[in-house]
């Protein structure tokens, strides 16, 4: 399709149906962009689905579009998109896999575990999802089988449902409801004692953490704070640094 102007406050995010996920913008990454944006540079057009206005590639771009007329005149504000139909959302959600992995921020890590995980709530079959990530369906089912964790919630509800059952702990009747979230590096070690071919299952609470948690192996997170303490690198002055260290220091008593 031809390439349109179209002013960027009319397109929206639908992060149901972005692969990396809720929450997942880079912020060093949108700065990168930003600047740029702010040098002159241009940028290759949004996709976007004709019927919905909804963005498939270039949550990014939008994001600066969007800072960038903050205060300006926000309704003369033109950026370039391209207009995509798609029968289904699978169609769309393979596209929108596609052209992240073919430009710009690639999706790696736990991000490429969550678009399976997406993938696999929209009946996609793992092999054309191991074409789009250009991984082999070997690999995609794998991820599912060690890099995913499982968590049950219980929601009250107070009609009569096929689905319900009677909590445990409270006797309300509720409906179950079965979370998948990627397991970052972090907590990879949870796999270990699980026997193959069972979920890891844990907690709400356990989930908001790795959901917030930095990818990196806790091995160099625990590494680098040792080191900051050791060179006297720490900004004592800071009161929010300080509270966190007396907070890792009363943890570490309590549980080590």
């Amino acid at each position: 399709m031809a390439i349109r102007k179209i002013n960027p406050l009319k397109l929206t995010k639908d992060y149901d149906l972005y692969p990396r996920g809720a929450g997942s913008l880079d912020s060093s990454h949108l700065a990168v962009l930003y600047s740029a944006l702010i040098a002159g540079a241009s940028f290759p057009p949004l996709i976007v689905e004709k019927k919905t206005s909804k963005i498939v590639d270039g949550f990014h771009r939008h994001e600066i579009y969007l800072r960038y007329i903050k205060n300006k005149q926000p309704e003369n504000y033109m950026v370039d998109v391209e207009y995509r139909k798609y029968p289904t959302k699978k169609e769309f959600y393979l596209d929108a896999i596609r052209y992240n992995t073919k430009h710009g921020k690639n999706i790696e890590g736990s991000q490429r575990t969550n678009a399976i995980i997406k993938g696999y709530d929209l009946k996609i079959n793992p092999k054309s999802l191991a074409a789009v990530l250009i991984m082999t369906v070997q690999d995609v089912e794998k991820a599912i089988e060690t890099k995913v964790a499982t968590v049950s919630k219980f929601t009250i509800i107070n009609k009569m449902s096929k689905e319900a059952i009677e909590s445990p702990s409270t006797g309300r009747r509720v409906v179950e409801e079965i979370e998948r979230i990627p397991l970052k590096a972090c907590v990879s070690h949870l796999r270990r004692d699980i026997p193959e071919g069972q979920p890891i299952v844990i907690t709400s609470e356990q989930a908001a953490v790795i959901k917030e948690a930095p990818g990196q192996h806790p091995v160099e997170v625990f590494r680098h704070i040792c080191r900051l303490i050791e060179t006297d690198l720490v900004d004592t002055n800071n009161e929010e640094v300080m509270q966190l260290i007396k907070r890792l220091k009363s943890l570490l008593n309590k549980h080590f």
